[in-house]
């Protein structure tokens, strides 16, 4: 089911009449649940889809290299941060509300570690990969070493939402109501596609929101 826009708003938007709005809803929400996952697509977000505000949601991220570590949503509150391969026995835990060991910003996605690095072998191996620069979330590129539960707020973007509405609209004008009384979707073919990519709502969107591709 599509997070962003909600199909009783999408049937006002399109200002279709009670009765046919009854008879296309299930193919109306098919629409926006497949114009909501192309831009996921193309904002390089199909691992982290828009979603309402969760609470004790738990990441685990791999180690950095560097000072901060980037969650998949924006941040309310830490309640934990555990470092190493076993969160049930961490090498390193991170007090959250300790602003001498960490840095946190309600709404932004990164936590950023300003503590001294330790003594302990973990610390010195990591800094001796990053040459000494300082305290990190672990070695660089360490698979599943940083452990985070965590609230997010809600990720729904206004730029998000509009090109969501946007693209559903094409695709309603495209496809026309006799096709939506046949309770199907049109082909997404390459043309139809880079229509609705062409779109000015959906390339601000992609400016505005899309995600480096991490290699």
């Amino acid at each position: 089911m599509a997070d962003l826009v909600s199909l009783d708003y999408m049937k006002d938007f399109i200002n279709t009449d009670r009765a046919k709005a009854q008879e296309a809803g299930g193919v109306l929400d098919m629409t926006l649940d497949q114009m909501e996952a192309l831009l996921e697509a193309d904002l390089n977000r199909t691992d982290a889809p828009f979603q309402q505000a969760e609470a004790g949601r738990i990441e685990d991220q791999d180690g950095t290299g560097s000072p901060p570590v980037w969650m998949d949503y924006p941040i309310e509150t830490v309640t934990t941060i555990e470092l190493g391969h076993d969160p049930a026995s961490p090498a390193e835990s991170l007090d959250p509300t300790n602003p001498e060991e960490v840095a946190i910003v309600p709404g932004d996605r990164r936590i950023r570690r300003v503590s001294s690095a330790s003594t302990n072998g973990l610390e010195v191996r990591t800094r001796r990969r990053r040459r000494g620069r300082g305290p990190c979330f672990g070695p660089w590129a360490e698979p599943l070493f940083v452990h985070v539960t965590y609230d997010t707020l809600d990720d729904l973007p206004e730029a998000a939402k509009l090109a969501v509405v946007r693209g559903t609209v094409l695709i309603w004008a495209q496809r026309g109501i006799e096709e939506s009384n046949r309770h199907r979707l049109p082909d997404m073919t390459i043309d139809l596609k880079k229509l609705i990519e062409d779109m000015p709502e959906w390339q601000k969107a992609v400016q505005l929101l899309r995600r480096p591709e991490i290699a």
